[in-house]
């Protein structure tokens, strides 16, 4: 349960990280004047964004993945849950 936690805890830091990139992306295109093609400070930045994104995207398809796991793994013990559910509650009924 820890490391779900962890997992969505990073997954959102990500998310922000990864809206932030977009709004400087868009700041960067929205300033810049003259050719867009000539201004290679604008070029440069646009590369390290989109590297940067795509890390992002990659790890944010991995915390999904272990996420999935982690629910999956955790799924196992459900229908013991329930059963000792059901067992607490009709020992309450008895008394």
């Amino acid at each position: 349960e820890q490391q779900k936690s962890e997992l969505l805890r990073k997954e959102e830091e990500m998310k922000v990280s990864l809206s932030t990139l977009e709004k400087k992306l868009l700041e960067e295109l929205a300033s810049s004047g003259g050719n867009i093609l000539e201004n290679k400070p604008l070029i440069q930045q646009l590369s390290e964004i989109k590297t940067s994104s795509l890390e992002i995207k990659d790890a944010l398809e991995k915390s999904k993945e272990l996420q999935y796991n982690l629910d999956k793994e955790r799924d196992v013990y459900r229908p013991f849950a329930e059963t000792a559910s059901n067992v607490f509650f009709l020992i309450q009924g008895l008394k």
